[in-house]
């Protein structure tokens, strides 16, 4: 007669969950990874799963009679820290505690959501075996194998005992072997939980009288083949040291024999044990071979790469890879691959997964086929000196450069978007050129930047955020606004330092706006404390609100005319409706002003300036509407009472009269100006 060879096919339901276990409990037990099947459906269903720490599960998930694995799925945690589960469905349980698991299919359609326990211990609640009864005729083997609830029990060692050795003997794996004629009982424990199979042996030198005995002897005897083997990993990269463990999944779920066995083709390069754990070596490639031991022949592969790197994992949709340098103990971080990398989040024990090493790495390569640069990416690299973006980078995300306090080269590539404080405190950049291709700079993009000298602004730049250059005090010569910004941000370029009143200011020299502006609006503070502008600015057309304190305090100090904003003009087809309060206050080296005729509103103070006649310089106010205009926007306090250096005190007057601390002083202002 055939061998007799006993198989297993298994199910657990509880209330929330439905288990399938594709491989033998006990080969997943020493991986400490088990193989559990989810159901998945439009409603969405809850699922309850304890799971001891350390340990690991492999999803798969259900939905009808289809089956869907690996990355064909997506999968979410709400507490990463007390479980996490990668991109291929595998949870990796980190602390004790309870965390959502969240399995949907790409489209969103179809979910579940997973209940999971992260504890020391999952005890055994229920054995269960294959076989309740067993006959085997004397001489001949089968093997019973056992189920448990919950799957994922901690202690899956089994001990196995018969009633009656000289009838049956049971192996340690449960392989029964019949002696002679009689009945035994056979019992496996584990964890304390017992299930027992009643055999019976007939002598097969006595006539056998019950067909339907011998007909379940027979079918008993039909073996059925492994027809097919899927691995976790096809392909895999990991540095030396590091280790991965394979899953094998065997078709058919009732094969005789699902038992499998592995082998590397270089063992100086990666190594494999018996339960699927890989090991790299040494730098190089080999070929891990998963074989059925049914002989059917059946086998798979996986390609392992070892590099010789410190880390290497992934981020996002890219991967990234830590070196060591020729100049030990520093360190090279490269990112390659296609697509985004991960934003990160600030925590106090590590951002990022190369985080340890941030003071040490002075290398940073970043490939070509990475589109975004995650938020705090890089953020306190401070031993970086250079950085270069590949053409295919479009997105740098917040904090990514954040206090790389020695990088003194940038090339921004092609980027279009520069997120919150990306190069926020990196106190040696001395050259910034922003690429045509720029539409935002984030807020507090450069800012304290202090050896940031040359600023180049490019035609494509739309919006300068709050505080983007605030306190880079060393920027010197002309500040060229291009014709495509629309709107520079609260503190744009704002140098007031709290601890140095009366010293703080950029290089700056002068402002100018491209030809064909289209700016709409300068925000508060915007360019506070420029000492050391000259001449007159000349504001576009498109202008249409100046915030309060936007230019004040331009000029080096009382008394001090050596530098300093000396006139500010509008053209005749200005839109200017509003200037703010303090506008243009305590710039006192303006010595004319030119107003549009479509101003609606100027502020408190806006052009006020120290009350002595010879700290400013102020005589000539330029109104390019008619005096009984000028007068309506005085009376109704359009121009507030607070401007005495601007405003008229009846209709039509053309010279104003200041009351300074030494003596009063005369401005002159002429209507319908033209100039």
């Amino acid at each position: 007669m055939k061998k007799i060879v006993y198989s297993v096919l298994c199910f657990l339901m509880t209330t929330f969950v439905f288990f399938a276990v594709s491989s033998p409990l006990k080969a997943e037990a020493a991986s400490k990874t088990y193989n559990v099947t989810v159901k998945l459906s439009k409603k969405g269903t809850k699922q309850n799963i304890s799971l001891a720490k350390g340990y690991k599960i492999n999803l798969t998930g259900q939905i009808g009679k289809k089956t869907y694995t690996g990355k064909k799925l997506k999968y979410s945690s709400d507490k990463p820290k007390i479980a996490t589960v990668s991109s291929k469905g595998i949870i990796t349980a980190k602390k004790t505690g309870k965390v959502k698991i969240t399995v949907t299919t790409k489209d969103k359609k179809q979910k579940t959501v997973i209940n999971l326990n992260v504890v020391k211990k999952v005890p055994v609640k229920k054995v269960k075996l294959n076989k309740t009864t067993l006959t085997l005729k004397k001489g001949k083997t089968a093997k019973l194998t056992f189920t448990l609830n919950p799957v994922t029990s901690t202690n899956q060692k089994a001990t196995w005992k018969s009633s009656n050795t000289k009838v049956v003997s049971v192996s340690k794996s449960g392989k029964l072997s019949a002696k002679k004629a009689g009945k035994a009982t056979i019992t496996v424990k584990v964890d304390g939980k017992k299930a027992t199979c009643k055999v019976t042996v007939k002598d097969t030198t006595k006539k056998e009288t019950n067909d339907k005995t011998d007909k379940e002897d027979d079918n008993s005897d039909k073996t059925i083949k492994v027809s097919e083997i899927k691995l976790s990993d096809t392909s895999k990269t990991i540095p030396t040291g590091n280790s991965f463990t394979l899953i094998a999944n065997v078709t058919p779920s009732n094969a005789s024999n699902r038992s499998v066995k592995y082998s590397s083709s270089n063992t100086a390069v990666a190594t494999v044990t018996s339960n699927g754990t890989v090991k790299g070596i040494s730098a190089g490639q080999a070929t891990i071979t998963c074989t059925a031991q049914d002989s059917s022949g059946i086998s798979t592969t996986c390609t392992v790469t070892v590099i010789d790197a410190v880390l290497y994992g992934d981020s996002g949709n890219v991967k990234y890879a830590l070196y060591k340098t020729s100049n030990t103990p520093t360190y090279k971080l490269e990112i390659t691959g296609n697509g985004s990398m991960a934003d990160y989040e600030y925590n106090l024990d590590s951002p990022t997964p190369w985080d340890v090493y941030r003071t040490q790495i002075t290398e940073l390569s970043i490939g070509n086929g990475v589109t975004h640069i995650g938020d705090y990416a890089f953020y306190k690299l401070t031993a970086i000196t250079s950085v270069s973006m590949p053409s295919s980078v479009t997105s740098l995300g917040n904090k990514s450069f954040y206090m790389c306090t020695s990088l003194s080269g940038l090339n921004l590539g092609n980027v279009k978007t520069i997120g919150i404080e990306a190069f926020s405190n990196d106190s040696s950049l001395e050259k910034v050129v922003i690429p045509g291709s720029v539409t935002t700079l984030g807020e507090k993009a450069f800012y304290y930047c202090t050896k940031l000298s040359t600023l180049v602004l490019n035609e494509g730049l739309i919006t300068i955020d709050n505080s983007v250059f605030a306190h880079d005090s060393a920027l010197a010569g002309k500040l060229i606004i291009p014709a495509t910004v629309t709107s520079i941000g609260n503190n744009a370029f704002n140098m007031y330092d709290f601890d140095n009143d009366n010293t703080c200011t950029s290089n700056l020299t002068g402002l100018e706006f491209a030809s064909g502006s289209k700016l709409k609006s300068i925000g508060t503070g915007a360019f506070n404390y420029n000492r050391k502008f000259t001449g007159i600015i000349v504001f576009p057309d498109s202008l249409e609100s100046i915030g309060d304190s936007a230019f004040s305090y331009c000029c080096p100090g009382r008394k001090d005319f050596s530098s300093g904003i000396s006139g500010i003009s509008f053209g005749t087809n200005s839109n200017l409706k509003t200037i703010g309060a303090s506008a243009f206050s305590s710039t006192d080296t303006i010595a004319s002003v030119v107003l549009p005729a479509s101003v609606t509103s100027i502020g408190n103070y806006a052009f006020d300036q120290s009350p002595a006649e010879d700290y400013c310089k102020l005589r000539n106010i330029y109104y390019r509407g008619s005096a009984e205009q000028y007068w309506n926007l005085c009376s109704n306090e359009a121009i507030t009472a607070d401007n005495d250096f601007i405003r008229v005190a009846n209709s039509g007057n053309e010279r104003i009269t200041v009351h300074g601390l030494t003596g009063d002083f005369d401005i002159n202002i002429s209507y319908n100006y033209t100039g």
